[in-house]
């Protein structure tokens, strides 16, 4: 509380005339209450006595009265007058007042005076303000979008103050100062408000949130940073103490401002013939989709474009054309295309096309037939052992490709042969090259007895249908069925059909060949097993020559078989890794070799061959039932056959 006291003068020599002020404060409203008192006192020895008029003057207001009955003495002073005022202080708090009284007391007894001379200035307590305080932000429902209503709350600590909150943009990549111009997106003038905590609410404008979109074409988040200054004007000029910030975190809306705009395009891309050109046909075509009218908003731009099919998507940056894998399945699609702009935001449109199934054709029994019949037959078309015809039943089966109910795929069937001893390509003979037919193929009896009896034909059965997909089937014709056939060689034998190689016993293939007693096999053999076929325990026993081994092969590709075999191991592990071994181009297999075995320890093995002939063994792994053995390293696995799993 800030005081003082100011000495003046009077037109008597003998009384001194003084003014005393006082102040309190009001920070809220930027004021001060001031009290002045006149007073007056005398000389020593000196007394006076009577009325008068006087008066007090604070700044621009004056206060004044006649007064009776006063009495004037040395020994305190004696007021006269007193005067309290509400000063304004200045904006920035401070506060110098200008105090003055005169008075006159002619009619005094003993020491009168006619004037007085009084005047000073009081420089009242300084206030010091408090800026308004940004409480909070938020949104209600909060979404996280700048589009939406935001609500602040903030304090102003004196109602007299002008507040002012402006509200700057910041994307999510950038840093450094954000209270500059080039950040300022909207200035909200809030004037006096009551020392009481204040909410307000601001939704942006189109304008403005162009203004925030357009300067973040990369990204979509950014944050609003409001910021609440304090002044001590209304032209918002003189700024009170420091600003207060507070920051919300924002996303660019998903809304139809703001997603790209693009039209697809599809169609369907292959390499069929013409006819195909306009469908869509199970795994021949793909689905081209071409993206035009693209346009991304707000200064972004498009960077990728993606079509999603069956579970399967496919990119295309930036390029506007992107082109499917093949359609693996048929019916009514859905294609889903996707235009993404810089800043992530994604446009998605939705087209449906129709698949027509497809098949490649192939050949299969004739109805009534459990295989396809490819044999000998009489010149009447009688099946016959010893024919020298050639009858064929077989059924063919292909996709119909219909278009605008339109069927544009066909199919044809051709067929040829040659003597299975022939091995060129130039062996073979065209029999039918290729002609449309029914479904059911019965021919007539072929070929004019050009089957001869003592030696075996294959004869091809193909199918081609319009789109190009072809389907040959190989089959064996044997020789005519004998007896017994001693070729010129006396080391030639044919039992039940003609032997057609020298130094060969060949054994017709409708016999099944027993050995009642020991068989020994002093030279390398080949044991040839239909696939799944069963041998029992220890029926086949091989004799090693040469520690070449035994292979044995299954009749069934390139399938992989697992057997259970004898083998000897050459660690303690229960497991023994072999890398491959190669079978000798002489001694390779027309089939497939599946597995080879061992002596020793039972074990599981998977095997198979290569195209180079490798057999590789993928593992061996030793039964429980069975101790190791210690030998050699495993390179060959040579034995006898347990059984085939």
């Amino acid at each position: 509380m800030a005081s003082g006291t100011i000495t003046g003068t009077t037109s008597n020599k003998n009384v001194t005339a003084y003014l005393y002020w006082s102040s309190s404060v009001d920070k809220t409203k930027n004021i001060s209450t001031v009290t002045v008192n006149l007073s007056y006192k005398a000389r020593m020895g000196e007394v006076s006595y009577g009325s008068g008029t006087f008066s007090v003057t604070i700044g621009n207001a004056t206060k004044s009265a006649s007064v009776d009955e006063i009495r004037i003495t040395p020994l305190a002073r004696t007021t006269v007058l007193e005067f309290t005022q509400t000063v304004n202080h200045n904006a920035d708090g401070t506060m110098s007042l200008k105090i003055s009284a005169s008075g006159s007391m002619p009619d005094a007894l003993g020491q009168p005076f006619i004037s007085t001379t009084i005047s000073g200035t009081a420089d009242l307590d300084p206030i010091r303000f408090e800026a308004t305080t940004l409480d909070s932000i938020s949104a209600e429902p909060f979404k996280g979008y700048f589009n939406e209503t935001l609500t602040y709350k903030y304090t102003p600590k004196h109602d007299w103050l002008y507040n002012c909150c402006k509200i700057y943009y910041q994307p999510s990549t950038q840093t450094g100062n954000i209270s500059t111009d080039d950040d300022l997106i909207k200035t909200i003038f809030l004037g006096q408000q009551s020392a009481i905590t204040q909410t307000a609410t601001v939704t942006l404008s189109e304008d403005e949130l162009s203004n925030i979109y357009e300067r973040m074409p990369n990204c979509a988040s950014g944050a609003l940073h409001f910021i609440i200054r304090t002044y001590s004007d209304s032209e918002y000029s003189d700024q009170i103490g420091d600003y207060s910030i507070k920051t919300i975190g924002l996303s660019i809306p998903i809304t139809s401002a703001t997603i790209p705009t693009a039209t697809m395009l599809l169609s369907p891309v292959s390499a069929l013939p013409s006819q195909f050109e306009d469908v869509y046909v199970q795994g021949k075509s793909k689905v081209n989709a071409s993206f035009t009218n693209a346009a991304a908003k707000y200064g972004a731009t498009i960077q990728m474009y993606n079509i999603h099919i069956a579970g399967v998507s496919s990119n295309s940056s930036p390029n506007a054309s992107i082109q499917s894998g093949y359609l693996g399945t048929s019916g009514t699609i859905v294609v889903t295309g996707t235009v993404k702009d810089s800043r992530g935001i994604s446009l998605v449109l939705e087209q449906t096309i129709t698949v027509i199934p497809y098949a490649s054709p192939t050949i299969l029994p004739a109805s009534g037939e459990s295989s396809i019949v490819c044999a000998r037959c009489n010149k009447y078309g009688e099946l016959s052992e010893s024919g020298t015809y050639l009858k064929i039943k077989a059924k063919r089966r292909y996709s119909e490709v219909l278009s605008s109910d339109v069927q544009k795929n066909f199919c044809s069937i051709r067929y040829r042969y040659k003597e299975a001893s022939a091995t060129y390509y130039s062996d073979w003979k065209t029999i039918l090259a290729s002609t449309v037919t029914n479904d059911e193929v019965e021919t007539d009896p072929l070929l004019n007895e050009g089957l001869s009896a003592s030696k075996s034909y294959l004869v091809q059965i193909g199918v081609i249908d319009t789109i190009g997909e072809t389907h040959t089937v190989t089959l064996t014709v044997p020789t005519a069925s004998v007896y017994m056939h001693r070729a010129g060689s006396l080391n030639s034998l044919g039992i039940g059909k003609y032997v057609e190689e020298e130094n060969t016993i060949d054994v017709a293939e409708i016999f099944t060949t027993k050995f009642r007693g020991k068989v020994i096999f002093e030279s390398e053999t080949w044991v040839d097993l239909g696939l799944s076929e069963n041998v029992s325990k220890s029926s086949v026993k091989i004799g090693r020559h040469e520690d070449t081994g035994c292979y044995f092969r299954v009749h069934h590709g390139e399938k992989q078989v697992t057997v259970t075999f004898n083998c000897a191991f050459s660690y303690e592990n229960e497991s023994i890794q072999v890398n491959k071994t190669t079978i000798p181009e002489e001694y390779r297999p027309k089939r497939n070799v599946c597995a080879i075995c061992a002596t020793g320890g039972r074990a599981i093995a998977r095997v198979y061959i290569n195209a180079n002939g490798n057999v590789l063994i993928d593992w061996i792994q030793k039964l429980t039932d069975t101790a190791n053995t210690t030998s050699v390293e495993v390179a060959w696995i040579d034995g006898y056959i347990d059984y085939w799993i």
